[in-house]
Formats: structure tokens, sequence, C-alpha cells
């Protein structure tokens, strides 16, 4: 494949993660059809996935689709979606969203076997596609934070959906939106662009190797993160960033421990001055909404759930459940509920058994760790319902599965994603 057409690709799916205002937050072009809702996220993840495709055809690529064992799991996932979705409609329980099956097909496993093709047959495409969220992301990191100092949403404020809202308190505003038009896709955005841009930091350092534009990037990925003044984004981040310590075995020295705290009283200076910093510690010492206690209370219902629905529980309510049975459950805001309702028991042991097998069987210790970062934060919402991080979540799955050794070898220096990121 050409190098341009791969940075091409590697573009566009970190176009859909960091440009693309989220379908499920905004009413961006959306065009409804019989079979779903057309936007651009999908339009740009078809593009990305028909030339990637095209361009394997026509290289003749030698390595076009090893059934290595993390793909078998994730194929035998989506068989068992499939299989729930049937079952809902012979049944007739009524769980069942056509939008919602097409929306996964699309957004999550078009995705995961899309990228895996490429990261197994072109190295340089991890590179590719993290230099890519690096930049967007800083560049989205940036929009969300003019928002907040113009009280404005700047680009995208003819397309927010209204019961989402902008302001709060008068003119007051206590979150930002970036691009995705959801403030907490922005402060996922925001945490993995600023985990990979650390990562590019320390190997680029390592190597001898200039860095000054990743470090730009990660202080205003920094900022971003705080401005979109999502908890769960910046709880996970920080247990992230003491194993990013332990990963690369970064001595903590005095001279390290100064220069840290020099940087920390700049960028508390900055945030105090622009009102980050107040609007902030409101927000993270908010109680009122009860969503600290709901995001845990939602996990007492599963035991009702398994009574009310039975054996079925064991297949799952197929896609769109999550939604469908609210009345019952509430919003779960809780991406590891919403697997196990719409794909059961068997599609919930089959995800686990993935995620396990990729994070202690690769070598890619950078990409590990924003896996890691998207799990803990699968605790606070439903991630892979949303265009933007759920199409974050698969490409990263998807490169692990292409890092996938049958053997653990032993090294002694972390790896970022591949042999690539060296040499280029």
């Amino acid at each position: 494949m050409p190098n341009k057409t791969l940075t091409l690709v590697a573009f566009l799916f970190a176009a859909v993660v960091c440009l693309i205002p989220d379908s499920k937050a905004t009413v961006f072009y959306q065009v409804p059809t019989p079979i779903g809702t057309l936007s651009p996220d999908k339009v740009l993840v078809l593009s990305a996935m028909y030339l990637s495709f095209i361009s394997l055809m026509i290289s003749r690529a030698k390595i076009i689709a090893l059934p290595k064992f993390p793909v078998l799991i994730m194929s035998t996932y989506l068989f068992c979606i499939i299989f729930s979705s049937y079952l809902s409609v012979v049944t007739g329980e009524g769980y069942f969203q056509i939008n919602s099956l097409v929306f996964m097909l699309i957004m999550n496993f078009g995705v995961f076997f899309a990228v895996y093709l490429l990261a197994s047959n072109y190295d340089s495409f991890r590179i590719k596609f993290i230099k890519g969220v690096i930049f967007l992301s800083t560049f989205n990191a940036i929009l969300a934070i003019l928002q907040f100092i113009t009280r404005q949403p700047l680009l995208i404020e003819g397309y927010l959906l209204r019961e989402r809202g902008f302001f709060a308190a008068g003119d007051r505003i206590t979150r930002s939106f970036g691009f995705q038009g959801e403030p907490l896709a922005l402060g996922t955005v925001c945490m993995v662009g600023l985990i990979m841009a650390l990562g590019m930091i320390v190997e680029h350092r390592r190597s001898g190797k200039g860095a000054k534009w990743y470090i730009i990037s990660a202080l205003i990925l920094s900022f971003g993160l705080l401005t979109s003044f999502s908890r769960g984004n910046i709880f996970a981040t920080t247990i992230v960033l003491v194993l990013f310590l332990v990963a690369y075995k970064i001595k903590i020295s005095f001279k390290l421990m100064f220069r840290f705290g020099l940087l920390c009283a700049a960028i508390f200076a900055v945030l105090y001055q622009t009102g980050i910093w107040q609007s902030f510690v409101t927000r993270i010492a908010r109680t009122d909404d009860e969503s600290y206690s709901h995001r845990f209370s939602v996990i007492s219902n599963i035991w009702d759930a398994f009574n009310e629905f039975g054996a079925i529980m064991l297949f799952g309510l197929s896609p769109g459940a999550g939604v469908s049975i609210r009345h019952i459950t509430g919003v779960l805001d809780n991406n590891f509920i919403k697997i196990l309702y719409e794909s059961g028991m068997i599609g919930f042991v089959l995800f686990l058994s993935a995620i396990l097998i990729l994070l202690f069987k690769t070598k890619a210790t950078l990409l590990k760790l924003c896996l890691v970062a998207l799990l803990l934060n699968m605790n606070t919402y439903e991630l892979t319902a949303y265009s933007s991080i759920g199409t974050l979540f698969f490409v990263i799955l998807a490169l692990l599965a292409a890092d996938y050794i049958p053997k653990r070898r032993h090294s002694s220096a972390p790896i970022i994603a591949s042999k690539a990121i060296r040499s280029s």
C-alpha cells in the first residue's frame, strides 16, 4: 500500500475520533435511512474501510488475515451479537433495534477488523494513527479551551442537541464540548491523546530525539482534559499516569520532582487566571446531581434483570436493549453492564477474555496503557455507544490484536507500538 494512502486511512480514523461531532450528542448532518442514521462519522469509517480493503487487494499483501486468537474471540463475540438479535426478533421480546446493530457492525466490529488487517500488514500504521490522534486531539483541546474562555460553543453551536445544553447558571459555562458535542467524549480524547504524547516524549528522549512538539501537545491536552470537567476521565488519567511511571521505569529523582513542581505551579497559575480551576473544583466537589452514586447503583439492578428475563440473559437481550430496558434499569452509564445486557453472559465473557488476552499477551506498552484508561472509563458511561470514542476503543483493540504473540517474550524496555516507531 502506498505510504500516502496508509497515512490517509490513519487520518480518517483519527478524524472520526477527534473532529466529527458525535452523532449520539449532536444533530450534525444526520440523515435517517431504513437501516440506520447516516452521518459523517459512519461515512468516514466506511470510506476508510473500503479504501483499506481495496488497497490491500491491489497491493496483494502477504498477510491479509492471519486468524490470531484474539480475532477468533472477537469473531465469536460478533456471532453472539447477531444470534442475540435473532433470538430477540424470534421471541418477540421487542428489545432489538436495527439502528443499534448497524452501528455496532460499522463503528465497532467493522473498525476492528479493518484496522486489524492494516496493522497486520503494515507496522507503520500504528505510529501513523498515534501521531494522528495526538495532533487532532490537541487541536480539539484548543477548541475546548477557547469555548470555555469565550463562553461560546463556537464551530458546533448549530449542531448541539437542545437537551445537552451549553450554559449553566446564567452565562457561566461548566463544561466544554470540543468537537464531539459531548464533554465525556472530549475528556476521553484528551486523556488518550495525553497518554500517547507522554509515551512519545519518553521514547524520543531515550533515543536522543527532540520532543518539544509532544511536550507542547501534552500541556495543551492537560488543559483540555481539565476543561472537559469529566470526573471519570480525570480519575482514570491519574491512575494510568501512576502505571505509566511503573511501566516505563521512570526514576523519581529530586530534580524531576523540582521540575514537576514548577510545572504544576505554572499550570495552576494559568488555570486560576482563566477561571478553569474554580469551575473544575466546583464540578469535582458536586454531589447534588447524584452522578457518583448512580453510576454504581446500576450494578445492584443486575440481579433483578436476571430474575425478570431468565434464561435469555445467557445470550443477551440484543443490541439496543441498553436503551429499551431503561424503565427497569434507568440510564446505565456503565459500559460493562450494557454489554452484559445486550450480549448476555456468553458475550460478556468473550469480551472480557479478548481484553485480558490483549493486556497480557502483547508488548505494545503505550497502547495497553490507553486501553486500561478506556476500561476504567467504561465504569462511568457507555463508551462504545459513542461513535468517536467507540471507534478509538476498537482501533486500539485491533492494534493490540495485531501485536498478539502466543508466548510472552521478555524485554527490558517497554515498546510503544511496534518496531516501526523507532525508525520513524
